[in-house]
Order: structure tokens, then sequence, then C-alpha cells
């Protein structure tokens, strides 16, 4: 049976400062940063920008979408065509148009990503797979717990794909050497995770995956 892709994850370009464009004729922004010479996207508080200007690798001009003029900007990213070589890689998922098949980078992380999510006991076929990462939220109140029970769910899940991987004819940029949580920030007040895990493959090749719950 094929593993069609459901995931796609993109780089954040490091960004430095945000202001407004003096004088132009809609409101946009001005971003400098680094790496933006690969940029496929700018998200405004989570919704894509419907025009923006590469000026340089360091700086972008960013039209605001009519939707977000009159709120406050919380949210920013510039989404790069390089996927998982920052730590801020972004994931979503999503039906691939063409129902492409996962395999390499992609199909590692959606595996890990798959099974981490799992809450154990749902899966009838394998009762004891699942990180249960999800369960984590609602259960925990300050973020040196919900850490701490992060750190065993990644670990759980890196030992479940490692037992699969024993019978598996799978590549080994396919198979996982180590998971690692890279940052992880909770806010109590609405219950949210953000969390970053790095990935390695047993052929060495190291992809970043950003998760938001």
């Amino acid at each position: 049976m094929a593993d069609y892709q459901v995931i796609v994850f993109r780089d954040s370009a490091p960004l430095e400062s945000v202001g407004m464009v003096p004088g132009a004729p809609v409101p946009t922004l001005e971003l400098t940063g680094r790496e933006f010479g690969a940029a496929v996207e700018v998200r405004i508080n989570g919704v894509a920008s419907p025009e923006f200007v590469v000026l340089s690798p360091s700086r972008i001009y960013a039209q605001v979408p009519t939707s977000q003029i009159s709120r406050q900007l919380q949210e920013l990213a510039v989404l790069t065509s390089s996927t998982g070589k920052q730590p801020s890689a972004v994931v979503e998922f999503r039906a691939s148009a063409g129902r492409f098949v996962a395999e390499g980078q992609v199909k590692l992380v959606q595996t890990f990503l798959k099974i981490l999510l799992t809450s154990p006991g749902t899966d009838i076929y394998y009762p004891w797979l699942g990180g249960g990462l999800q369960r984590l939220i609602g259960t925990y109140s300050t973020e040196p717990t919900i850490r701490a029970a992060a750190e065993r769910t990644v670990s759980q899940t890196e030992q479940q794909m490692t037992r699969i991987q024993a019978t598996s004819s799978a590549p080994d940029t396919e198979k996982l050497a180590t998971a690692r949580i890279q940052s992880l920030t909770f806010s109590p007040s609405s219950a949210s995770l953000t969390m970053a895990v790095r990935l390695v493959s047993l052929s060495g090749q190291a992809s970043n995956a950003g998760l938001a719950l």
C-alpha cells in the first residue's frame, strides 16, 4: 500500500525587524532578516500576503491582506522553498495535489508525526503504538511539566519507530536514528503548545519539524 504525502513542511526564514512602508498606496510591511532569496510566501497573522517583493536576500516588501489591515500584528512568517533545514520549519497537514507518494525526508517526517500524534490504544492493529502528544494539552499547566512530558512522548515515538524499522526494507533516508526537541513554548492562558523537533535519519540527513497545538 502506498504512503501518500499528507504533510507540507517549509522553512521559515529568520526575521530581524518589521515596519510599515511610508507612502505605499496600500498598507505594506517592510521586513528585514536573512535568507529571503528563497521566499515563496509571506504570511501575516496566518494569512498569505496577496503580493510581496523580494528586494534583496535581507529585505522584503509584503502587502497586508485586506482582512488583516485593522488587526494587531501577532504572527509573521516568511516561508522559503527549502524544507527542514531551519529549526523554525513549519509543518502543515493537507491533501497533496496529484496524490504524491511520500518518500525520503518527507516520509520520515510524516511517519514520525503520525505516530507522535496518535493516542496509544486507538490503533486496533497496533494498540501499543502512539506517542500521545495531543493528550498533553489540558493535562499540564506549566512549561517545565509539559516539556518533561513532551520529551517522554518524543522518546517513546523514537523507540516505536526503531521497533517498526527493525523489520522494514525502507531506505536509510526513511528510517529514524534520533529525535530531539529543539525548542518548546507553552502558553497556560491559551493552553497552546509550540514545539520544534529535529529528526536525524540513519543516512545522517537532518530535518526540522515545527508543530503548533
